[in-house]
């Protein structure tokens, strides 16, 4: 047996079919006594996954009752098949077609979300799931195909994986479960839906699929976004929501990595403060204080033979060592394996320094991304933001972008390396660490491209 749009089951009139999968189909259908509309799901019984998924939603209906979950309205079991009702999801087409409001199709039609609709979502999310494990449930299959807007707030759709038992078959969407999941090696638990929703919040904000993970688009700014990277890296690396305002040793390691992060931060912060200085400000020459201080001054780094200049590291700091924070200790709630980890980053990081000759053209290689950042905000205050996107397309491949987008992305893939904890999650931590060591080979290269292109433009 199977239903199509214009069918009518139970007290219901299905009107258009939403989506199919091997079980069964979702239909937007219409109660034929109240005219209300629901979203209607219908589940074939074709093998042991469809009593799964009645368990599920018996679990689910007992407990969604005046909360902020999917609200399901009617369970009817008909034999061969059984169907329940929901909340619709919001309308996403302007016309008279309904294409239901959720984050997969969100996607496909704008290619991501802005920042603060990613937090929303986010806010959203979190209390879902905090309401479901607070009931010992968990949702086993968090992605954006099942999150969807409902009266403008997020939720978490196809509750059929829903259980309140870890040790189930395996189930849930690869890409969103833990690698140790996948593997078998453990159970899953609360904080893997959390993993999950960590990797959505990823998608949706820098429109990538979820193999792609943790690159990030060059189009994407990440000045109105850092907090939602550090969030979605920090839940993707074992923390829950609860867990990030929780007291006690995994606060303090938590503590200590917003730290971390922060210092990362300032870091790329003061890279960007001397891209955005006129040369002239970059132009200093060192000399020994006239009365002594507390704390040493940093030493300069010397000038090539040709070089006109000698600059600071005050005035252009030496990145790779404000990468390296100073070390915690298992008195931190930092475990053995993870300061190995955050030392292994450190040395790789030391290892790939600027050299004293790049320090000296960082200036000009600085000026050259302020001109092409107030052409662009030019372009845009004349001709709007779609010129500036296609000025931005444009320029991207210059070397002197590539070589800052470099840079933000060896500290992203720096800060998700440092940020896996757990044992189990060596595979994990070893791609983080292969991503950065790529990162930093494109690093190395460009700085030999623009030693290249400065030399030339130097010479007479």
């Amino acid at each position: 047996m199977s239903f199509k749009a214009g069918d009518t089951i139970g007290s219901y009139r299905l009107v258009a079919e939403c989506g199919k999968g091997a079980y069964g189909s979702v239909f937007l259908a219409e109660s034929t006594v109240t005219q209300r509309r629901y979203a209607l799901k219908i589940i074939y019984r074709q093998g042991r996954n469809c009593e799964r998924e009645l368990r599920g939603l018996t679990s689910y209906q007992a407990i969604c009752r005046y909360t902020d979950l999917l609200q399901v309205y009617h369970v009817e079991d008909c034999g061969e098949y059984f169907y329940y009702t929901m909340d619709a999801a919001d309308n996403l087409s302007n016309g008279g077609e309904y294409v239901p409001d959720t984050l997969a199709n969100r996607l496909r039609a704008s290619g991501r979300l802005s920042a603060e609709a990613v937090r929303q979502m986010a806010d959203d999310l979190t209390g879902c799931l905090n309401t479901l494990h607070a009931r010992g449930v968990l949702h086993r299959d968090v992605k954006p195909d099942n999150i969807l807007w409902i009266d403008g707030a997020a939720k978490l759709g196809d509750i059929g994986l829903v259980t309140a038992d870890g040790k189930t078959v395996l189930a849930g969407t690869p890409g969103f479960l833990p690698p140790e999941v996948l593997a078998g090696t453990r159970d899953y638990e609360p904080c893997d839906d959390f993993y999950a929703l960590g990797k959505a919040i990823y998608c949706a904000l820098s429109g990538k699929p979820v193999e792609e993970y943790p690159s990030f688009p060059d189009s994407r700014t990440l000045g109105d976004c850092g907090d939602l990277i550090l969030l979605y890296n920090r839940l993707c690396g074992g923390e829950t929501a609860a867990a990030l305002s929780a007291p006690g040793p995994r606060r303090r390691r938590a503590a200590w990595i917003a730290a971390a992060v922060l210092t990362l931060v300032l870091a790329v912060g003061a890279l960007y403060a001397v891209l955005r200085q006129p040369p002239e400000a970059a132009r200093v020459t060192t000399k020994p204080p006239t009365a002594p201080t507390s704390r040493p001054e940093p030493a300069a780094v010397a000038p090539t033979a040709s070089a006109d200049t000698t600059v600071e590291r005050s005035v252009t700091p030496q990145l790779w060592e404000q990468l390296a924070p100073e070390m915690p200790s298992p008195a931190d709630g930092v475990s053995a394996v993870q300061i190995a980890r955050l030392r292994e980053v450190a040395a790789l990081l030391k290892e790939n320094e600027f050299s004293p000759e790049f320090l000296n053209i960082l200036p000009k290689i600085v000026e050259a991304n302020r001109q092409l950042d107030e052409r662009r905000n030019a372009i845009r205050a004349r001709q709007g933001r779609a010129a500036a996107e296609k000025f931005d397309a444009e320029h991207r491949s210059a070397p002197e972008k590539r070589f800052v987008r470099a840079v933000v992305m060896v500290r992203e893939y720096a800060d998700a390396a440092r940020q896996v904890s757990d044992e189990a999650e060596d595979m994990m931590f070893q791609s983080f660490m292969a991503s950065l060591r790529k990162e930093l080979d494109e690093r190395k290269k460009l700085e030999t491209e623009l030693l290249k292109k400065y030399r030339t433009a130097r010479d007479p």
